[in-house]
């Protein structure tokens, strides 16, 4: 019995069909006009990019000095552990701090011993030198005999890391 009413039913229903409309969908939203919010990001980019790429380019310009100092320190390093000449290694580094400080801090150029070493523990914000590190850049280059345990690879290191933390001090103090 059950058998023939599930035959039945199938046929019954294809006998009547109901009167139904296929589903009528929406239209699909378009992506234009733009919302309110996207048009103010937009703004926003086309304003920020430009800005924050005139940035970066002048950060790199005004920062082309410290590049080649640091290029600098490194030959002068590679210099020193070819012929291990401490003197030659020290008045190099000098050489190319006061290089630097020729465009950054034109009133260091003229300092000189504890000064300089002043100078440049004060614009990095930090004691930065070492006292062996101290003295040799006080007056290493000038010496009959090298410093004594001066690590010339940590001098070097610390005139790499005085380039990135050197700030614009106050010179009048260190007169």
């Amino acid at each position: 019995m059950i058998a023939s009413l599930l035959q039945l039913a199938p046929a019954a229903s294809q006998a009547n069909p109901l009167p139904l409309k296929g589903l009528q969908l929406p239209e699909a939203v378009s992506w234009w006009p733009l919302a309110p919010g996207w048009w103010l990001l937009l703004i926003i980019l086309i304003v920020a990019i430009p800005l924050l790429m005139f940035t970066a380019v002048r950060l790199w310009r005004c920062n082309s000095d410290k590049r080649q100092a640091r290029q600098l320190l490194n030959s002068a390093y590679s210099q020193w552990l070819a012929d291990q000449n401490q003197q030659q290694l020290i008045l190099q580094v000098n050489t190319v701090l006061k290089r630097f400080c020729r465009q950054r801090f034109p009133e260091a150029v003229s300092l000189s011993e504890q000064r300089w070493t002043e100078f440049l523990n004060k614009s990095a914000g930090i004691p930065l030198f070492t006292e062996q590190q101290t003295t040799a850049l006080q007056s290493g280059a000038y010496r009959a005999q090298p410093v004594a345990s001066l690590n010339e690879q940590d001098l070097v290191k610390n005139c790499q890391r005085w380039l990135n933390k050197a700030r614009n001090a106050n010179l009048r103090e260190t007169h």
